[in-house]
């Protein structure tokens, strides 16, 4: 997974923590007076080859964030390595000062605390899918806490993408994990066992289907095809001559369209590749129409929630059969 990339103007509030320009709340504080946050779910790795580093650069040159505690202790909110890195340079009995820049934040709530130490820790590290599934619940919460507080920011989903530094698609795999996996499934997201590509599959499986899937194969064995095996299938009906050739489901559509929305960015990738090198201009047509409708599929797939209550209100007032059905068929793509 690449390395997270922050967003200048959502994390407007993390810049000013960090910028050297607070000169006055920088402090020197003794590594033992360091507390590790609980909150902190990354792991703190390589401590070893990263200690190297800093005693060849002789110190500690970036400031730590910390939060005041009691008694003279503070939180570390970002540098959990570097701390670490110290103590087991002093432990080894190298030369370098156990004093740390430190730069004091304080903090009106819980809530932004921990969005903090998540958002520090998914721009500066690879973060496996277990991370982000975790980081992905705390930002959800607290967006959710901010909306009922009626904070305006727009879609969920997309701004869930901003901060978190993924597509829309991962976004939305995310969501339908949290909404239709079963308990056990999420889980083995968050310990590392599932993948979110893998979980995100069995979520599209009855309850049913997924205990029995986590009953017979240990969870972190599971492959996407043992998903595909595990989706009920109807019986194949050999149609007779007169038999017309059935006209594909709605599903089927469905289905394309949820595969566009979450790989549009390979798709486009791919397209304009080929548009390179090809000068067939049935070809450079039927590109284009395709383009043309991966670009409505995302702006549809933004903008769900507001369909969605559009269709549901509007299906308060209407009396018109046909409105409905169509209604209730187009709500199977958002």
């Amino acid at each position: 997974m690449a390395k997270k990339k922050l967003d200048p103007a959502i994390m407007g509030s993390i810049k000013k923590a960090v910028s050297d320009s607070f000169a006055d709340n920088v402090k020197m504080i003794d590594v033992s007076n360091l507390i590790e946050s609980p909150e902190n779910f990354f792991e703190v790795s390589r401590i070893e080859e990263f200690a190297e580093t800093i005693l060849a650069q002789g110190g500690v040159k970036e400031n730590l964030i910390v939060k005041p505690i009691n008694d003279g202790e503070f939180e570390i909110i970002s540098g959990h390595r570097r701390t670490n890195a110290v103590r087991y340079l002093l432990e080894r009995g190298e030369s370098i000062s156990r004093f740390l820049p430190c730069l004091v934040q304080n903090y009106d709530d819980d809530d932004e605390k921990v969005l903090d130490i998540v958002l520090m820790n998914i721009s500066a590290r690879i973060i496996t899918d277990a991370q982000l599934w975790k980081s992905y619940k705390i930002v959800s919460d607290v967006l959710q806490k901010k909306k009922e507080l009626g904070e305006k920011f727009g879609q969920m989903q997309k701004k869930l993408s901003e901060i978190l530094s993924v597509s829309n698609g991962q976004v939305s795999k995310m969501q339908s994990i949290e909404k239709k996996a079963i308990g056990k499934v999420k889980e083995a997201v968050e310990n590392g066992e599932l993948s979110i590509n893998t979980a995100e599959k069995m979520a599209k499986l009855d309850e049913e289907e997924q205990e029995k899937l986590v009953k017979d194969k240990a969870l972190s064995k599971v492959k996407p095809k043992d998903v595909e095996r595990a989706e009920k299938k109807p019986p194949k009906q050999k149609p007779s001559e007169k038999e017309k050739k059935p006209t594909p489901s709605p599903v089927t559509a469905n289905n394309l369209y949820n595969f566009v929305v979450e790989n549009d960015d390979i798709m486009y990738e791919i397209l304009n590749a080929y548009l390179e090198i090809t000068e067939d201009q049935n070809e450079r047509n039927v590109i284009s129409g395709v383009k043309d409708f991966m670009r409505r599929a995302r702006n549809i797939s933004e903008h769900s929630d507001i369909l969605t209550a559009i269709f549901d209100t509007y299906l308060g007032v209407t009396s018109d059969e046909e409105e409905k059905i169509a209604i209730s068929e187009f709500k199977k793509y958002l």
